[in-house]
């Protein structure tokens, strides 16, 4: 269990490093999602969002999403990774 998240945690940090950056303006807010936590089950908050006529659903922090309006256009940076693990998260979120 220990190595395989110390496995998972470098190659996590790995990807992310390796990635390049590409921001992408004008991406529309389709939906907001927030759940909260309850006993051992964690909070969750994420948007889904249109980015070049593709859906995806990004996680985000609480105020984001509460930010976050349906139908609004946001920022947002997406990563391509030469690992082939692409991912993306809203711009200014760390």
């Amino acid at each position: 269990m220990f190595f395989s998240t110390v496995f998972l945690f470098l190659a996590s940090t790995l990807n992310r490093q390796l990635s390049k950056k590409e921001v992408v303006a004008d991406c529309v807010v389709l939906y907001k999602y927030h759940q909260e936590s309850h006993g051992r089950s964690e909070e969750i908050n994420y948007v889904l969002v249109n980015i070049g006529g593709e859906e995806h659903k990004l996680s985000c922090r609480r105020d984001y999403e509460i930010g976050a309006k349906v139908g609004q256009k946001v920022i947002v940076n997406v990563y391509k990774s030469p690992l082939g693990f692409d991912f993306a998260e809203p711009a200014g979120h760390n």
